[in-house]
């Protein structure tokens, strides 16, 4: 397991979550039989894609970043924790995750699972990030929410 224990580190864990996000849902889309399901899941390999253009931007400008304050080891192991659960921080994990979906409800309900387990390893990155960058983690904050919502109002036309 790596052991993540600095900004740069951190967005770049939540980069290789956007990609993994984004392998996910086009393979969910490729292998779609449903022309609205493979449409709902292209929009959705689509906002992973600008989520990967703003973490790449994000790790070029933290690059060499310290957080002014110390951060307790417990942050660090509470964000290496996050890691080792989350489904996508592996690149086989989002495609086992997707071709072992046992239906479109099923692919949902991961998705959804993803989303959040997103969602809150982005909360934790607002304490180490560099002030001016804040805004940028809380548009991916606020985007992984609305895909939250997304997943579930598709999930109730199914």
């Amino acid at each position: 397991m790596v052991n993540y224990s600095s900004p740069g580190e951190i967005v770049q864990l939540a980069l290789q979550i956007e990609i993994n996000g984004e392998l996910f849902y086009s393979i969910l889309a490729k292998e779609a039989k449903d022309m609205k399901v493979r449409m709902f899941f292209e929009f959705m390999t689509r906002q992973e894609k600008k989520h990967i253009e703003i973490f790449q931007a994000l790790l070029k400008t933290i690059a060499g970043y310290r957080p002014p304050e110390v951060l307790t080891e417990e942050y660090y192991l509470s964000v290496n924790d996050m890691a080792a659960r989350h489904i996508f921080t592996q690149k086989d994990k989002a495609e086992i995750a997707a071709r072992g979906a046992k239906g479109v409800i099923d692919a949902v309900d991961t998705a959804i699972r993803f989303e959040q387990e997103s969602i809150s390893l982005y909360e934790s990155m607002m304490k180490i990030m560099p002030e001016k960058e804040l805004k940028v983690i809380e548009e991916i904050i606020a985007a992984e929410n609305n895909h939250v919502r997304l997943l579930a109002d598709f999930r109730k036309e199914l």
